[in-house]
């Protein structure tokens, strides 16, 4: 078989076989990153803000990598190092999301990242792991070797505020002894300079895993619910098309979050497949995929209904599929 037609093969199948791949990307190259920069847990029973706002990324980044490789498929030379552009991305989003929250910390890295680059004492380079590394000049190239300076004595902070960066910088690297990662760096230096940020992430993350339950389903109910959502899926496509738009756009689970993405992660239907299922293009869909679940209001405006015909056409999009559930026993 030619290139070309295992090229097109790849395409054809990645919808059926990206669910579960990508999970693994999720979980190996997005999570880490976004658990090491936001210093969050990322466990469903943490409650707190920071953490909730890094789920949200966390799903963002998945729907980004989901249409990136809807778009391109597999073969494509950005697809191929998947982990590493997964981790770019990721990378993006949550600086995207500090530079948001925190100006005065962000502009604090802008600052350590051109000292770095201009400053003949310093270097700043990239390790095989794609981390940031920072450290003294003939450290260039150099591994973490060992861990960042804990304390010690404050260096004497005397001069403008960029000499005073420069000294705390070059104070730590010597306590140190060895390239640091480049945000401890900037942690260091933020708090010293009185912009530490409440993470709120305890060292002993026992008690948040107590409130949630076993991530691993076993796999007989795994089997099960994807059998049930396979079921749900063919029945909202016998509904008539406003139904499902209304059923489809608001779709969300207990949390208000969008459900949609259940769909293409357990290759019970592509992101193609569900904006047919709503008379849209796929680009169209990808546009607004990040904006989901809607509300009444912005469905109503969508469809050029009021808010009322749109609430009424779900409730009697639900009200079909129980009785097709109750006529056949699924779902």
């Amino acid at each position: 078989m030619s290139t070309e037609h295992l090229a097109a093969a790849a395409r054809a199948n990645v919808e059926d076989e990206f669910g579960g791949w990508l999970e693994t990307v999720v979980d190996t190259a997005v999570k880490p990153i976004v658990r090491r920069k936001l210093h969050v847990s990322l466990l469903d029973g943490d409650t707190r803000k920071r953490n909730q706002d890094a789920l949200e990324l966390v799903g963002d980044v998945r729907v980004t990598l989901l249409v990136e490789v809807q778009r391109t498929g597999p073969v494509n030379g950005l697809i191929r190092n998947f982990a590493a552009y997964a981790g770019t991305v990721t990378s993006n989003a949550c600086y995207q999301y500090l530079r948001a929250q925190f100006p005065e910390r962000t502009r604090l890295r802008n600052k350590l990242r051109y000292i770095l680059t201009h400053n003949a004492k310093f270097a700043v380079w990239k390790s095989p792991e794609n981390n940031w590394l920072c450290g003294i000049a003939e450290w260039d190239g150099r591994e973490v070797s060992v861990a960042p300076a804990a304390g010690g004595d404050d260096p004497k902070l005397a001069g403008n505020e960029r000499e005073i960066v420069v000294t705390i910088a070059y104070s730590f690297f010597l306590d140190s002894g060895g390239p640091v990662l480049f945000d401890d760096l900037v942690e260091h230096v933020a708090s010293l300079r009185g912009l530490a940020e409440p993470y709120e992430l305890s060292d002993d993350l026992d008690g948040v895993r107590d409130l949630t339950p076993d991530p691993c389903l076993r796999a007989d109910r795994a089997v099960e619910l994807m059998s049930r959502l396979n079921a749900l899926w063919v029945a909202l496509l016998e509904l008539p098309i406003r139904h499902r738009q209304a059923l489809l756009l608001n779709l969300r689970d207990g949390g208000g979050e969008n459900l949609l993405v259940v769909l293409p992660l357990g290759g019970v239907a592509s992101i193609r497949e569900i904006a047919v299922a709503m008379d849209m293009t796929f680009e169209q869909l990808a546009d607004i995929w990040n904006s989901l679940p809607w509300d009444d209001l912005r469905i109503a405006k969508h469809l050029g209904l009021t808010r009322q015909q749109v609430i009424n056409l779900r409730q009697t999009g639900r009200a079909k599929l129980t009785r097709w559930r109750n006529e056949t026993g699924n779902i």
